[in-house]
């Protein structure tokens, strides 16, 4: 069963407790409005008893209070909101839905009940009912921050990226410059499928806030993906010039200009690995970056005290470039230090098989097939490096472990075709 919120009860506690009236509404109302407070101390006692079952979770106890205290005002904002909170704890969400629409229009002026009950329409599933009441409380106040957020979230939720925009829009007017309502509006343009818009309004953010660090690294990457790598790179000279140990923005430039900003140069061994690994990631669309994760990890993978993450990332760079001798050299060191990575086990044993070294390459198959059984890719890797050491009946094996495997463990239909082949070909 759903429990009401803290936060509405505690505000209309406290409206309670230190102001002795629960709701005073802007609006004029005739003179025996209700005010919960001494003029009606037994109602008032009634609805703080009601408040209280609703703290505890006591629902039908809050819903039979809070009917006694409408029984007497019928029309009362606070309560019809307190009962519409309860009575959708209790799901009845058609009752709290109509109670929460009776709340809108008693109390047009009133925000705070207003917020709490779009609130109460979101958790029950209708957006744009909490859109209209938004829409009636910013009538009232059109600069109320909060309800122009929440308005353009419940339109972004929706994917009606035009009134998200709007509102977003006015939510700048309104607030100013903020690097998070630029982004909202970015990924709105993106989904709408107007980038060069979406990279405008990341722009003016970046020229309006100049520490704004997110919202510069979606512009550079915006320009990437525009083919301008010059005004990316750009960008990230201004980041890596305010934070010179920015690994995101300093790998970044590096995966697109292919050199390194001579200030983001980095010391320390734990930063100088972390660009490595993404340089790593990215590095079929980016070949030159094998040398810079030479030129990053190169001195931390020598010695006796290599670091085993250094031999790793460096063994799989020098793998993609064709440097298969190095790449086995380096994996083996790697893996004999922290045997932990599927990939590095891949990698070693097609290195040494292109290296030429099939024995390696069929005892390293063997030691990965323990660590990772029923994996299909490294089975497959596996049963090349048995066929070419003469160990036909371990390929055979290797293949028929993975082809009795599904899609569920990770085997595709290109590996099952190729497995297929494979076994066809040693029959």
């Amino acid at each position: 069963m759903p429990r009401l919120r803290a936060t509405p009860l505690r505000r209309w506690a406290l409206l309670l407790v230190g102001c002795a009236v629960l709701v005073a509404p802007a609006r004029a109302q005739p003179a025996d409005a209700l005010a919960l407070g001494g003029a009606d101390a037994a109602t008032e006692a009634v609805f703080v008893r009601a408040l209280t079952a609703q703290w505890l979770g006591d629902h039908e106890a809050a819903v039979t209070l809070l009917g006694r205290v409408l029984e007497r005002h019928p029309d009362e904002p606070a309560a019809l909101a307190a009962l519409a909170a309860s009575e959708a704890a209790l799901g009845n969400r058609a009752d709290a839905l109509a109670l929460a629409s009776r709340v809108r229009s008693l109390a047009p002026e009133n925000p705070e009940l207003l917020r709490e009950t779009a609130d109460l329409q979101r958790e029950l599933g209708r957006g744009d009912d909490a859109a209209f009441t938004l829409e009636v409380l910013l009538r009232a106040d059109p600069d109320d921050r909060e309800a122009l957020s929440t308005l353009a979230e419940i339109h972004e939720f929706a994917g009606r990226q035009a009134d998200a925009l709007r509102t977003l829009e006015r939510l700048l007017a309104v607030g100013g410059e903020d690097e998070t309502v630029r982004l909202r509006m970015h990924a709105q343009l993106v989904r709408a499928g107007d980038a060069d818009a979406a990279r405008v309004v990341l722009a003016a953010g970046a020229a309006a806030l100049p520490g704004a660090r997110t919202l510069r690294l979606r512009l550079a990457r915006s320009y990437a993906d525009a083919g301008r790598a010059d005004s990316a790179v750009a960008v990230l000279d201004e980041l890596i010039a305010r934070n010179s140990s920015d690994g995101e923005a300093a790998a970044l430039r590096d995966e697109l200009a292919g050199t390194p900003h001579p200030a983001a140069e980095p010391a320390d061994p734990s930063t100088r690995l972390r660009r490595a690994a993404h340089l790593l990631r990215g590095i079929d669309e980016n070949p030159g970056g094998v040398q810079r994760i030479r030129d990053l990890v190169g001195s931390l993978a020598e010695g006796p005290d290599a670091a085993p993450e250094a031999l790793l990332v460096l063994g799989l760079a020098e793998h993609h470039a064709g440097a298969f001798p190095r790449a086995a050299a380096l994996l083996d060191a790697a893996l004999r230090a922290d045997p932990r990575s599927i990939d590095g086990w891949g990698a070693v044993i097609d290195a040494h098989a292109r290296a030429g070294d099939a024995p390696a390459a069929a005892r390293a198959a063997d030691e990965a097939r323990v660590l990772f059984p029923g994996q299909p890719a490294l089975l497959e890797i596996a049963a090349g490096a048995y066929a070419a050491a003469d160990r036909e009946a371990d390929a055979r094996a290797a293949i028929d472990e993975a082809l009795a495997l599904d899609e569920s463990d990770g085997l595709t239909a290109s590996i099952r075709d190729r497995l297929v082949r494979a076994r066809q070909t040693l029959d």
